[in-house]
């Protein structure tokens, strides 16, 4: 499966979330793998950010903390979409909705995670 960056670095929160909940069993094996298969892109999408801090030279606090100004913030975010958009090849038997039912999404993670899901498109079609 072809899945982008950007969409891993949305997913990300949300694989937080699930982890947290009591799933069945299958399903919270299943994306025990999802993680797996994906930690190097959770490391290169940390590596893409910490290099943009590098090339933008933020000033530190005493602490060590970056100061970025809204402006900054803006300009960063859109260099980081840009450098998400590479695509990669994640080995994923997609689930189904049901198969989370009881975990507790909005809608926002729910469409960030939707790429896991083999029929997601579906299920909205019916429901408009």
């Amino acid at each position: 499966m072809k899945v982008s960056l950007e969409q891993i670095y949305r997913a990300y929160p949300v694989f937080q979330v699930l982890i947290e909940q009591p799933l069945p069993m299958p399903v919270n094996l299943k994306l025990r793998e999802a993680v797996r298969e994906l930690q190097p892109h959770f490391q290169e999408i940390a590596d893409i950010q910490n290099n943009i801090v590098r090339e933008q030279n933020y000033p530190q606090d005493e602490s060590g903390s970056y100061l970025v100004s809204e402006q900054s913030h803006d300009e960063f975010l859109s260099i980081l979409n840009a450098r998400l958009q590479r695509f990669v090849h994640i080995t994923w038997e997609p689930i189904i909705v049901d198969d989370i039912v009881d975990a507790k999404l909005s809608i926002k993670e729910l469409e960030a995670i939707s790429f896991l899901f083999s029929d997601l498109e579906s299920l909205v079609e019916s429901a408009v």
